[in-house]
């Protein structure tokens, strides 16, 4: 793929569709915690999240801190059956082991540790990711509740024995029986399916590029009082080089399944005036890390468009 050259709105279009992607951006302004569209394509598509889905899973834990339910220090152990899913930040450390629920959390959103993720939503509980959506303005919470664990997710899609086609075809209500299945058994990826994708199957988890711009705009808003560090956790990795100079604060988080890519950020110009970028892409394919940087240089231009 050819470094792309966007000039204008429009050339965002074209260059993604060179791709031959199915897709859909945003760019909002973000007003008093709420989303006013500024550029985008398809921008209430539901289309696959990817590992955006864990900021739904930090808007919980914000909640649940400025409630007093769950603090930052407290700590959760590590379990084998944690370790299974796969751990990008705590790899290295044995069952037994403890870690905050602020290093969990900075885990989830700078590494998309999947361990940390899940570990996180067990000390939740049931329905506080699923009352997460209602709170950011999920156009249909309904469509991923239950919430799927990645644990639940990956075996659902990329585990032993492969499901994908009861799943493509089944009830709300038989899905949620399949998902509460897979917690009574071991994860066990299936090696013929590690670059095939799930989404087409509706493996994944979903929401609109405004539902993107919602999400960031609510843990903002929650980021205050107990739950400040929230800010500090989204801004640890940007992700996204863009200059300093205009911009002051940038929060991001970004998703890489097969045949699907997401990115996203919340972003304060010098003004500080909050801005999200997000974008969805999906093939019928595996594509390797080469689209997630050309994806990354429309994004980082897009940011440039905004202050022009």
């Amino acid at each position: 793929m050819e470094p792309p050259k966007i000039t204008q709105w429009s050339d965002i279009d074209t260059e993604i569709q060179k791709s031959g992607a199915v897709y859909a951006y945003q760019v909002s302004k973000v007003s008093d915690g709420r989303c006013l569209p500024a550029a985008g394509t398809d921008v209430d598509r539901s289309m696959p999240l990817a590992s955006i889905f864990k900021l739904y899973v930090l808007l919980a834990l914000a909640e649940a801190v400025n409630a007093g339910t769950i603090s930052w220090d407290e700590q959760l152990t590590i379990t084998k059956e944690d370790k299974a899913v796969g751990s990008a930040g705590f790899n290295e450390l044995d069952p037994g082991s403890r870690v905050s629920v602020k290093a969990a959390a900075q885990q989830m959103i700078s590494a998309s540790d999947n361990m940390a993720t899940d570990m996180l939503m067990a000390r939740l509980g049931p329905g506080a990711v699923e009352r997460a959506l209602v709170a950011a303005g999920h156009h249909d919470p309904s469509s991923m509740t239950p919430f799927p664990t990645a644990h639940q997710l990956f075996s659902i899609g990329w585990g032993k024995p492969d499901v994908r086609e009861e799943w493509k075809t089944a009830s709300p209500q038989k899905r949620a029986a399949m998902l509460a299945r897979t917690g009574t058994l071991p994860y066990e990826p299936d090696p013929m399916l590690t670059r095939v994708p799930a989404s087409p199957y509706g493996i994944e988890w979903y929401g609109t590029p405004m539902d993107i711009c919602r999400v960031h705009a609510a843990l903002q808003s929650a980021a205050s009082g107990a739950a400040a560090p929230v800010r500090d956790i989204l801004s640890a990795t940007p992700g996204i080089e863009l200059d300093k100079a205009r911009w002051r604060y940038v929060g991001a988080k970004g998703g890489n399944l097969p045949g699907d890519l997401s990115f996203s950020w919340y972003a304060e110009d010098r003004s500080g005036q909050g801005w999200v970028v997000s974008y969805q892409l999906n093939w019928p394919e595996y594509r390797s890390l080469t689209a997630a940087t050309w994806l990354l240089s429309i994004a980082t231009q897009s940011f440039g468009l905004i202050l022009n």
